[in-house]
């Protein structure tokens, strides 16, 4: 009897932790089939995008910025998200946005949408200025009260359906940032929207 119910224990556990691989390799984004040879990216369709509030989250992000932005998140000076973006409708292009950044203080941008070689392009002519203020209780001791990041934004718009809207994102620092950074340096960001 110990060990009938010890193989099934073992059964029912294998095909939990087969549901759980499945349900964490199956997504909107992914598919595979007869012929496919891995995961397929969704394809952007331009004529899709609508005009609308977007709210979006952070799916993947990369820097060559060292440890900066870990240590600023971990000191709670980069918002969680999600982050809010009014678009144009995809008949409007070119337009100008206004766009809320993933940074402390969360500055806005004015740019422009437009369509370019096929994709949605987001130009942010020249640079913006961001000042960090580090003047918190719970910083470690040797950091500046406050620290001044000059940034260049641009960034791809690819619209998935008239409700979703996938965002790649490059935030480049164009200096270095003391005691941060010993150069300029370049965040990445995929943010995926819904409206």
């Amino acid at each position: 009897m110990r060990n009938l119910m010890g193989s099934e224990c073992l059964r029912g556990l294998l095909v939990l932790v087969l549901a759980l691989v499945v349900a964490q390799c199956g997504g909107d984004d992914e598919f595979t089939g007869p012929g496919d040879s891995g995961p397929s990216e969704p394809q952007c369709a331009n004529e899709d995008l609508t005009a609308g509030t977007y709210s979006f989250t952070i799916v993947d992000q990369s820097d060559d910025c060292g440890e900066m932005f870990s240590l600023l998140a971990e000191l709670g000076l980069i918002p969680p998200g999600p982050y809010t973006f009014v678009l144009p409708g995809y008949d409007s292009l070119p337009q100008s946005v206004t766009i809320e950044l993933p940074l402390p203080g969360s500055p806005q941008v004015n740019g422009e949408l437009r369509e370019l070689s096929g994709k949605i392009v987001l130009t942010v002519q020249g640079t913006t200025q961001v000042t960090i203020d580090l003047d918190l209780p719970q910083v470690p001791p040797g950091l500046p009260d406050s620290i001044d990041i000059t940034v260049a934004i641009g960034g791809t718009v690819c619209p998935i359906s008239e409700t979703r809207v996938n965002t790649d994102l490059a935030i480049t620092l164009t200096e270095a940032v003391p005691p941060f950074t010993s150069g300029g340096c370049t965040i990445e960001a995929t943010l995926r929207g819904f409206r």
